[in-house]
């Protein structure tokens, strides 16, 4: 017996087979209809479509064989890669490189075989298409030309599968430009909100056919509510409770498509041809939210693009926790953190980048310094704890009494102060006014009692007439609530 000798490119052969990926797949109506079709034209009883491996020969299609493969040294195809033309050995027991073959004197008992090679467009023989019989044949110049020609449909269907592979590639390649362009986004991105806002018009070429939304999770940590979402009509409620969502209660990405899976309750029953993809956002062990997929055509959403789905899953979950970490920590730079306010060194900053921007434009800047009257005697009366009460009550009044571009701070103890860009004396006068009514009027109550006689002292400063510098207006602020306190509290005072 004669082992095949290796092809001159055999590295590249091996190459450009394994690039394919078409090595111990399931076999394929296209390629089988061919050797139907060649067991019947050549009336053979065994038909093969193989492809030469390092060591083994595979076969993607057989008709009349029951093995899948066999070793490559015993091969007939082995030889026949070697030719640029059909391979035929007409009786296998007068050919010296055959008549001890296993194949020829064990199972199948090979005594014809002829086989042509299956030549991709860089000259590689991958593999044959051969038909074998049990009996020696003689195989004429006809039939050599019918075998040549469905080997030339073979090979067409291999460039078939060839074409699908560098679409495949080319499809990665853009899938991993535009993951490269959501990490980007999402690093510049300074809320949770603005980075699922930014990223949903990337995020839906990744997912054609598809319509999808990114879900996070409530204040309430118990729901989660829509974000974003792209595509025309997003399949789900905007917003819904966890335990709607199988991928959120499982903590698993939860895959719907037909009745043998259970059907999530925020998706809705109609229409019932939705396929749905639940992948929780999960970061450091804890749940964010929700990347949700729907989609009519199970087909646009294969294994590879549930694969892609869950990265880009992993990738958002990263960006909001990141997010998520870098607004509390903002937020405890520069927020007082029982009142919620502004704190005085965010105050300070800001006053003097608005009086900077009052000079340019010519525009008058306002300064309220309030203090609560007597809370050292809600300290003694109810407790420290009540004292706090009322600082985080005024706290809540200023913040939902301010405008959009003024700031609430709190300067230090029970002394708050508000900045009122483009706001006169006057104005500002006014505005002191109706918060110290309001403060009056608040009911607040702790451990059953209500903390009565609550009032504040109110000092009013305004940019240029009481100085050029944030220094300058509080100091003036200050002496104007020192002079209200003086005059019996529950006043308002402006500077002289």
């Amino acid at each position: 017996m004669k082992i095949p000798a290796y092809p001159a490119d055999e590295s590249l052969r091996l190459h450009t087979l394994r690039s394919l990926k078409i090595l111990d797949t399931q076999p394929e109506e296209r390629f089988d209809r061919i050797t139907r079709l060649a067991k019947r034209v050549f009336a053979v009883p065994i038909t093969l479509v193989s492809l030469i491996d390092a060591e083994r020969q595979w076969f993607k299609s057989r008709q009349g064989l029951d093995v899948c493969e066999t070793a490559r040294d015993i091969s007939f195809c082995g030889h026949a890669i070697l030719q640029n033309s059909v391979f035929v050995v007409p009786d296998t027991l007068l050919d010296l490189r055959f008549c001890d073959n296993p194949l020829v004197t064990q199972g199948p008992k090979i005594r014809f075989y002829a086989g042509v090679p299956l030549t991709l467009s860089n000259g590689s023989n991958l593999g044959t298409l051969c038909i074998i019989d049990q009996v020696p044949r003689i195989f004429s110049a006809e039939d050599q030309q019918l075998l040549l020609d469905l080997g030339q449909i073979t090979q067409q269907e291999l460039l078939v599968v060839q074409l699908n592979i560098i679409d495949e590639l080319k499809q990665r390649n853009t899938e991993m430009k535009l993951l490269g362009e959501i990490s980007d986004f999402l690093q510049a991105c300074l809320t949770v909100e603005e980075a699922c806002g930014a990223i949903a018009s990337l995020i839906a070429p990744l997912f054609p056919g598809c319509a999808g939304g990114i879900f996070t999770l409530g204040v309430s940590l118990s729901r989660v509510e829509n974000v974003a979402y792209w595509g025309e009509t997003l399949v789900s409620k905007p917003d819904f409770s966890l335990q709607e969502c199988w991928g959120l209660r499982r903590g698993r990405v939860h895959w719907m498509q037909g009745p043998d899976r259970p059907r999530c309750a925020h998706v809705p029953t109609e229409p019932d041809s939705a396929v749905t993809l639940c992948i929780p956002m999960i970061a450091q062990g804890e749940t964010l939210g929700l990347f949700y997929l729907s989609t009519a055509t199970p087909e646009v959403l294969p294994d590879a693009k549930q694969q892609l789905a869950r990265a880009v899953t992993e990738q958002v979950g990263m960006a909001i926790a990141n997010l998520q970490l870098r607004e509390t920590l903002q937020r405890q730079s520069i927020r007082d953190s029982l009142t919620g306010l502004y704190n005085r060194r965010y105050l300070e900053e800001s006053l003097s980048q608005e009086i900077a921007r009052g000079q340019r434009h010519q525009h008058p800047i306002s300064v309220i310094m309030l203090d609560v009257d007597h809370l050292k005697q809600f300290n003694e009366t109810y407790g420290h704890d009540a004292g706090d009460a009322v600082l985080q009550a005024v706290g809540t009044l200023l913040r939902e009494s301010v405008r959009g571009s003024d700031l609430a701070c709190r300067y230090g103890g029970e002394e708050m102060t508000l900045i009122l860009p483009e706001t006169t004396l006057y104005e500002a006068s006014g505005r002191a006014e109706e918060i110290r009514s309001a403060i009056a009027q608040l009911a607040i109550f702790y451990n059953g009692q209500q903390i009565e006689n609550l009032t504040v002292s109110l000092g009013v400063s305004a940019f240029p007439q009481h100085g050029s510098t944030g220094v300058d207006l509080l100091r003036s602020a200050d002496a104007a609530l020192a002079q209200a306190k003086v005059a019996g509290c529950n006043h308002v005072m402006l500077a002289p």
